[in-house]
């Protein structure tokens, strides 16, 4: 089968499943690229076996060209998604004779030995619950929480992100022991969700979004989660085991300090003192009814920095990891975005809250 297609295109897709290929494996068949090729579309996908991906991309159509049910599929090297990304904007052509895929371009022309595609460990389709989002919402939601897990992969259950819904509302979460983010979301299904996905996985599926708005929808069956992004992208993850710790808890209910304050101002202050400090975490936050100080003490020397703010109650000192406020901020941070701060003595959690449906909670240290 011969077939042509945009260099843009092929290259986009080929960098999407990309990510699922591993770098060790005990089959080989995963270290390549399964492709599929019918007369109108090229499916790729690629599988470490937790994580698998597809995307699909149109053919040049040809005058005259018949669409036809024929369908080629193989699996080829890795290689050869350096070979697409070394080409520049272009029509490149695909033609399969006998084992060998022939990959031309206007001025290069190389040819790859591929292995039959029934020797990839093709994943079944994912048959459950399912809704639909739009990928701006999602891509927001992963944003605001994903952040917040935990990279360490010896706590499975941290290193994963919550996902439940009960009653059209669904709350992601995301935690690592020191800082929790929950964002809570409309969603078009009354039935309950509980799943625990990867970061990593998830790191993934954000990566994938486009930027125009498509439709997302996300199916959840016993042992896996797929995410149909619009037409041409499709990505399954394993679900993880575990029971999800119990953060609702972590939340705190009461404060005795309420301030709010300019998230911009709020980053631009904490970077000012952060780059005081060599390890470029510990700050001290004090609180008072007209501004926030941030201070930095160190064998160099000492920093401070001011944001106005608006503040109710009690004033207040406490020690903060700045590094971690810092990955907060940069997310949320908006010129108009106000951000509401509360504080229940000096060794409490603070919370972080921006409008009715995201909360940020960290501890303080010390």
């Amino acid at each position: 089968m011969k077939v042509d297609c945009l260099q843009e295109s092929l290259k986009k897709s080929l960098n999407i499943v990309a990510k699922a290929i591993p770098k060790k494996t005990v089959l080989p068949a995963l270290s390549n690229v399964l492709v599929s090729i019918q007369s109108d579309k090229i499916k790729l996908t690629a599988s470490d076996r937790e994580l698998t991906i597809s995307c699909s991309l149109d053919v040049i159509p040809e005058e005259n060209m018949l669409l036809v049910e024929e369908k080629v599929e193989f699996l080829v090297p890795a290689q050869f998604i350096k070979l697409i990304d070394s080409l520049p904007s272009c029509s490149v052509t695909l033609e399969t004779k006998d084992t060998k895929l022939i990959v031309k371009s206007p001025k290069t022309n190389s040819s790859f030995n591929t292995q039959p595609g029934e020797d990839f460990p093709v994943s079944s389709p994912v048959n459950g619950k399912s809704f639909y989002i739009t990928s701006t919402l999602l891509k927001e939601s992963l944003n605001l929480v994903v952040f917040a897990a935990s990279s360490d992969l010896s706590r499975p259950v941290l290193h994963g992100v919550l996902m439940k819904s009960e009653n059209g509302t669904m709350k992601m979460a995301g935690a690592d022991g020191y800082q929790l983010a929950v964002k809570t979301l409309q969603i078009g299904i009354d039935e309950s969700i509980s799943t625990i996905i990867s970061k990593n996985s998830l790191d993934e599926v954000k990566r994938a979004l486009p930027n125009e708005e498509v439709v997302v929808k996300i199916t959840v069956s016993d042992n896996d989660i797929s995410f149909k992004i619009g037409d041409n992208i499709n990505i399954t993850v394993k679900r993880w085991g575990g029971e999800y710790p119990s953060y609702e808890s972590l939340i705190p209910k009461s404060h005795s300090t309420k301030t709010k304050v300019d998230s911009n101002g709020l980053l631009k202050a904490i970077r000012t003192v952060m780059a005081m400090s060599k390890d470029k975490n510990v700050i001290t936050m004090n609180v008072k009814q007209d501004k926030i100080t941030f201070s930095v003490w160190t064998e160099i020397g000492e920093s401070t920095s001011e944001v106005d703010a608006k503040t109710e109650g009690e004033d207040i000192t406490i020690v903060c990891n700045g590094d971690y406020l810092d990955s907060f901020l940069s997310i949320i941070q908006s010129e108009d975005l106000e951000t509401e701060i509360t504080f229940d003595g000096s060794k409490k959690p603070i919370l972080f809250t921006i409008g009715e449906d995201y909360k940020y909670v960290v501890m303080p240290m010390g």
